[in-house]
């Protein structure tokens, strides 16, 4: 009879991470110009540092100007509640604020309250909200005549997001680990796949705004139209020069105006349900189709730039005269809308060697969520099934 001591019985080893994958191969690519896709580069950048190790980063995006994110106006608040991770997501990111003074642009953010107004009892707000709710009288504030319901939020933050997104692209552009592939096009995953085995990669974050769904081959998400009228701050604005100003009722006729200082301005808006099934990229080839696409939305965007200026100017009296003026600079973009968050690893039949993960359906919550999401995108465990076809490539 063997006298060999018995083995313990082990627990089964947890799934290897992107960010192992990462930190094993020591690059990654990453896809997409919009926060979400900075973001996860800076994230990236900073676990390898922590880690000790040097991690080369293939960033392409096809455009960095034409995104929703620099087009956007942005405070910290969910917009999409529908999904049960918003709260968490927005609590977390909350916390990173550092994130963003180490990669020097912590003066591009401001702290602001935030004022919710609605005529329904119990009033409504979004999840995970940073300070504490005040209730206030909507008469007191010169909104009496349109509302009965008030609630301040004693803190957040407003985003300058024209000034923050260049100047967040050229601080990770000074790292060297960073190599950026600007006006690239990819047309679908065979496409991303190619670009990734050129350059070795094992890990790749797909964070490519809406066109995701095109890009990746699905319909869960579409490009969601965001609209923005930007009014130059005067002392005649009142209160809308320093803090956000939300109606909490109308998702369909999104009423609000959040404050830009690093701007100087005051972004009006907005619009929630106009939506658009198959959009095209900024950086897509010049095509007829393309240019017909592009002269739809923008006219689309102008039509809603003048139902905003006629509702906000109703709901908002401080606002009315400033909005009449025909002079007001609107922008637009199509934000990537889904009915919830999309972070995976996509499955490893469609990706071959290579671990492809989605982070999309962001919607007008991107600054809000996704300091956080671009950690959990690190996190995601590469399905047993992907590391199969992983090692398969590999020859192993």
């Amino acid at each position: 009879m063997s006298n060999l001591p018995v083995p313990e019985h082990s627990e089964p080893l947890p799934p290897r991470t992107l960010l192992d994958v990462t930190l094993e191969s020591k690059k990654c690519g990453v896809i997409g110009g919009g926060i979400a896709g900075t973001l996860i580069t800076a994230v990236v950048q900073e676990a390898a540092l922590s880690h000790g190790v040097d991690v080369q980063t293939h960033w392409a995006f096809d455009s960095k100007e034409n995104t929703a994110s620099t087009r956007a106006g942005a405070y910290h608040a969910p917009f999409n509640t529908s999904d049960p991770r918003m709260g968490e997501w927005a609590t977390k990111s909350w916390s990173m604020l550092d994130l963003y003074e180490r990669m020097g642009v912590g003066h591009l953010i401001n702290e602001a309250k935030t004022l919710y107004l609605s005529n329904l009892t119990p009033m409504p707000l979004p999840q995970g909200l940073p300070g504490a709710v005040v209730e206030m009288n909507p008469a007191d504030l010169g909104f009496g005549a349109n509302y009965v319901n008030a609630a301040l939020v004693e803190r957040g933050r407003v985003f300058s997001p024209p000034a923050l997104m260049p100047a967040l692209h050229s601080s990770l552009a000074q790292n060297q680990n960073i190599l950026v592939d600007s006006q690239r096009h990819f047309r679908d995953i065979e496409d991303i796949v190619a670009w990734a085995r050129k350059r070795d990669l094992q890990a790749v974050f797909v964070a490519a705004g809406a066109s995701s769904g095109t890009l990746l081959g699905h319909e869960r998400i579409v490009g969601s139209l965001g609209v923005l009228v930007h009014v130059p701050m005067a002392p005649e604005l009142g209160l809308h020069n320093d803090i956000v100003v939300m109606d909490e009722d109308h998702d369909e006729t999104l009423s609000y105006t959040i404050p830009a200082p690093a701007l100087g301005t005051i972004g009006v808006g907005g619009t929630v349900h106009r939506t658009f099934d198959l959009p095209y990229s900024p950086g897509a080839e010049y095509t007829d189709d393309f240019k017909y696409f592009n002269e739809w939305v923008a006219y689309e965007a102008q039509q809603e730039a003048k139902l905003i200026r006629a509702r906000v100017g109703a709901r908002f009296p401080l606002m009315r005269e400033a909005l009449a003026s025909s002079k007001l600079k609107v922008t637009h973009g199509l934000r990537p809308h889904a009915a919830e968050v999309i972070l995976r690893v996509l499955p490893p039949q469609a990706t071959g060697g290579v671990f492809v993960a989605e982070i999309g359906g962001l919607g007008g919550s991107g600054i809000t969520i996704a300091p956080a999401l671009a950690l959990e995108a690190l996190g995601l465990p590469c399905p047993i099934e992907a590391e199969e076809a992983v090692a398969e490539a590999a020859g192993e």
